[in-house]
């Protein structure tokens, strides 16, 4: 201990040890001067959530489903079968993870702007589970249709291929590169 008789602990918590309650002892064996003492102090073991998608469904198309599948672990990669909460464009959708794994599906609306948008995956703390949060990005892009006509030419000439790029409303995409 410190001149004032302060004295810190550091106590590695093993990746397996129980979840709940456990007790931590601590002894002194006195000297010529002191009794011993023993004292301990109880404090609850908790496990970090793992939350992991295999697959999202990005980019997608404004007006389409996101879809995606993952997982839900403890920290020492035992399946939890935990309820999952996505977050996305301030709505929020629920799937059960059982036996760790969850599909779910995310409509988008067909009127969002393309652009970068985030996804919130959330897990409620629950017994001796801590809460958990991941975020992952997801990119919306607008349909485009390509409208061609060209006329019947013969071997040996030139054909000019008219074409318009629209967008999701049939508007013009103008100053935009088009290949062959």
């Amino acid at each position: 201990s410190d001149g004032e008789g302060l004295r810190d602990y550091e106590y590695q918590i093993a990746s397996d040890w129980h979840l709940g309650p456990t007790d931590f002892e601590v002894r002194f064996n006195g000297d010529s001067y002191n009794t011993s003492s023993v004292n301990s102090v109880a404090y609850d073991v908790y496990a970090e959530v793992v939350v992991d998608l295999s697959n999202l469904s990005t980019p997608i198309l404004s007006g389409e489903g996101l879809t995606m599948n993952g997982t839900v672990e403890d920290d020492a990669g035992t399946p939890l079968d935990r309820t999952v909460r996505a977050g996305f464009d301030g709505r929020v959708f629920t799937a059960s993870a059982g036996d760790g794994k969850f599909d779910l599906t995310v409509p988008t609306e067909a009127s969002m702007e393309p652009g970068m948008y985030v996804m919130n995956i959330t897990l409620p703390a629950q017994g001796y589970y801590l809460a958990t949060e991941r975020e992952w990005n997801v990119t919306i892009l607008y349909d485009t249709a390509l409208n061609l006509t060209a006329p019947d030419t013969p071997r040996n000439t030139t054909i000019l291929v008219e074409g318009f790029l629209r967008n999701h409303v049939g508007t013009g995409l103008p100053d935009q590169e088009v290949g062959i």
